[in-house]
């Protein structure tokens, strides 16, 4: 009998794998496929196989396109789409599927990973690793860093623009790498197995840096996400400014109440990532931020709108 915990430790011991590599050849042999094939779903099944857990994960079906998996979970009642709240209730060894073009429908799927733990803010880690050199900067809440002098628990900031710890760091090794050059003129150096969003034909999908080199013709377009994170130091600040902006556009602080009017989501997630305070809902879409009375009250934000037009208005709104 498998275990969540079980799929888990075989995944771990896969990290830092390249390609082509014995997973698939041995899934390709079960379904009769051979070469360097994307095999993100071939390692779920691998994984689920190796740990006892094959019947639960797969169905007794060996995976190798990640869409015909999750429609199975879908046609036996195991799909949820990707919504902050479903992510909350993710556990450890449950899979999630990526869809780079987020149309949250099974066709649209691109990847699939395996959830080694939920993060707060309505977000899951799961085991993935690419390879990129050991200069090549990183973005952290404090600057950039070289991703060698990285360690486990340091902050890097994700896609979203929300600070992320490093959970584990596995050297790669020496390998062939490839420089990138973007239309802007910026350079990339990765490995051929590190994955890129891209647009190709009008539509966006998953390549590795070897099958744009390979495949492309040298037409894709790397699809680059804009997270304006912040560069300067923020420890010293009583809240975040982003926090501060929030409040400003979409929120109130009265009397030493914080509170915010919004029904997003990630702008609920959000708060409490950067507050470390769970909203409160009251109702609708307003939501009361408690645990800030102490530090709202040693606020003192002067609306500049007010103070231009010689009004009263109250300092906090905009």
């Amino acid at each position: 009998m498998g275990s969540a915990s079980g799929m888990i430790r075989e995944a771990k011991s896969h990290l830092g794998l390249g390609e082509p590599n014995g997973i698939q050849r041995f899934v390709g042999r079960k379904v009769g496929i051979g070469g360097n094939y994307p095999w993100c779903e071939a390692f779920t099944s691998y994984c689920a196989y190796r740990s006892g857990n094959f019947s639960a994960v797969c169905y007794n079906v060996w995976y190798v396109y990640t869409v015909t998996h999750a429609q199975k979970f879908s046609s036996r009642g195991r799909w949820r789409p990707g919504t902050g709240g479903n992510v909350r209730r993710a556990h450890t060894g449950d899979l999630v599927w990526f869809d780079w073009g987020g149309s949250n429908r099974t066709g649209g799927i691109d990847h699939v990973g395996v959830v080694e733990k939920r993060l707060s803010g309505g977000r899951v880690q799961t085991i993935e690793g690419n390879g990129l050199p050991y200069n090549t900067p990183i973005l952290t809440p404090r600057g950039w860093k070289p991703i060698g002098e990285l360690s486990v628990d340091d902050a890097v900031i994700d896609p979203q623009g929300m600070p992320s710890k490093v959970t584990g760091v596995y050297p790669q090794g020496v390998r062939p790498c490839y420089r990138l050059t973007l239309s802007d003129g910026r350079t990339i150096i990765a490995d051929k197995n590190h994955r890129w969003s891209v647009r190709f034909n009008r539509n966006i999908t998953v390549k590795t840096t070897a099958e744009l080199f390979a495949n492309t013709g040298g037409h894709a377009q790397i699809v680059r996400i804009d997270v304006s994170p912040d560069f300067e130091e923020t420890d010293s600040l009583p809240l975040h400014p982003w926090v501060v902006g929030a409040l400003l556009g979409d929120g109130c602080m009265t009397g030493g109440d914080a509170a915010f009017c919004n029904g997003d989501d990630y702008i609920v997630e959000r708060f409490e990532a950067l507050t470390g305070v769970t909203p409160k809902n009251h109702g609708g879409n307003t939501w009361y931020l408690a645990g800030l009375r102490p530090i709202v009250k040693e606020l003192d934000c002067q609306n500049p709108l007010a103070s231009s037009s010689g009004t009263n208005g109250h300092r906090w709104h905009v």
